[in-house]
């Protein structure tokens, strides 16, 4: 039988206060640190500078956990593993039971696993950043989520991205870095929806959509796939 650590985590502050208190948690551990600052091979400065225009873009907030956590562990921000995993992507898939099917009269969400466990935090955390809605969830990488719940009972979990690649904001050249991880963690925080607008792509105008028209039709604990 597999046996599995887990752990839970409170954060609150501003970005980059909270990315800071995961770094100084972080450190503690040395090889949870080694894990978090050995980088990949291939994402060098420039590809960290396109990342985080892509972040800055589509999910507020992320850039200054990153500076946080970097500044805390005393690392370039290219160090930091985070950066060159969102290039992967999730082959998850979801399922959703609307209350005037399930047993209880609840809504109830579901997502099988399809990766590696020893990739996982296997920690469950619970956000409060200045500003924003307060969520917990499961983390991916400290800084992303694979499923969560915010204070208004908006739930949200993680699939595959079935659209092309997001673009850099020039619209010119192929971004290789996928926001993912943390698109989760912007739904929930209540700052996806005020992104949407006509340069957003199709998979962000859907989900955009998706979220407002639950939230402003339902009164009963709500569902999102990130898809």
């Amino acid at each position: 039988m597999l046996t599995l650590q887990t752990r839970t985590a409170e954060l609150a502050g501003t970005s980059y206060e909270i990315g800071y208190q995961l770094g100084k948690m972080t450190g503690q551990i040395p090889p949870l640190k080694a894990t978090h600052t050995r980088g990949m091979d291939g994402f060098d400065a420039e590809k960290v500078n396109e990342a985080v225009a892509l972040f800055d873009r589509w999910c507020p907030g992320l850039t200054e956990e990153l500076r946080g956590f970097a500044n805390a562990l005393e690392v370039d921000p290219e160090r930091i593993f985070f950066y060159g995993m969102t290039c992967l992507l999730p082959r998850c898939s979801q399922i959703a039971v609307l209350p005037s099917v399930s047993t209880d009269g609840k809504p109830l969400l579901a997502r099988n696993y399809e990766f590696d466990n020893k990739a996982e935090d296997f920690c469950l955390v619970r956000t409060s950043v200045n500003g924003k809605y307060t969520h917990m969830g499961t983390s991916v990488l400290h800084f992303g989520r694979d499923d969560g719940f915010n204070e208004h009972g908006l739930a949200v979990t993680m699939g595959r991205l079935a659209d092309k690649k997001l673009k850099r904001s020039d619209g010119d050249s192929p971004c290789n870095t996928y926001a993912l991880w943390y698109v989760s963690c912007t739904i929930l925080s209540g700052a996806f929806p005020a992104l949407a607008s006509r340069s957003l792509p199709a998979t962000a105008k859907r989900t955009s959509s998706l979220v407002r028209t639950v939230m402003e039709s339902s009164n009963s604990p709500l569902t999102c796939g990130v898809t």
